[in-house]
């Protein structure tokens, strides 16, 4: 009975031919999904990557040992900022375990935009007084921003902090 369910599904032999083309059809599936997925992979990618990987891979236990210095130190910071037409006002105040204000830091900020390249900015603040630093810089595109800060005393001691921001358009 199996057999006669088979003749009558395949009213033709199997031939050669036929499984030449759907080998050739099958690949040729494979090929163009393939195609679009590479297409699609290179159009998006914005050519953001990481300078120099294999030196920061390796030096991975110090970034650690950093962190862990930091923590120690027990600083409290607070970054407020704000954003008007593109402009973007940032604040920093560094307090120490017991709250007292910690001055003479050199407090840097990159404002790094992950997809896009050549729109980075470093901005200097400026000591305000009673352990506050601010600056002001322009933000030329909306979207997401990555605030890297940076404070270095003068006795070597830095203290490094990052914050994501959403500049609206």
């Amino acid at each position: 009975m199996g057999d006669m369910t088979a003749r009558r599904f395949f009213r033709r032999p199997l031939r050669g031919r036929h499984v030449l083309i759907g080998m050739i059809a099958f690949f040729a599936v494979i090929f163009a999904v393939n195609g679009i997925m590479v297409f699609i992979a290179l159009d998006t990618f914005t050519g953001v990557h990481t300078d120099d990987a294999y030196r920061s891979g390796r030096d991975y236990n110090q970034v650690i040992d950093a962190a862990r210095s930091q923590a120690d130190r027990g600083w409290n910071v607070t970054m407020t900022h704000e954003v008007t037409e593109g402009t973007l006002q940032l604040a920093v105040t560094f307090q120490d375990k017991v709250e007292r204000p910690i001055e003479g830091l050199t407090v840097t900020a990159e404002l790094w935009r992950p997809t896009h390249d050549g729109h980075d900015r470093e901005l200097k603040l400026a000591p305000i007084g009673a352990g506050r630093y601010a600056g002001t810089t322009d933000l030329p595109l909306a979207g997401q921003w990555e605030i890297r800060l940076l404070a270095e005393g003068r006795d070597g001691v830095s203290h490094a902090q990052r914050k994501w921001i959403l500049v609206r358009p």
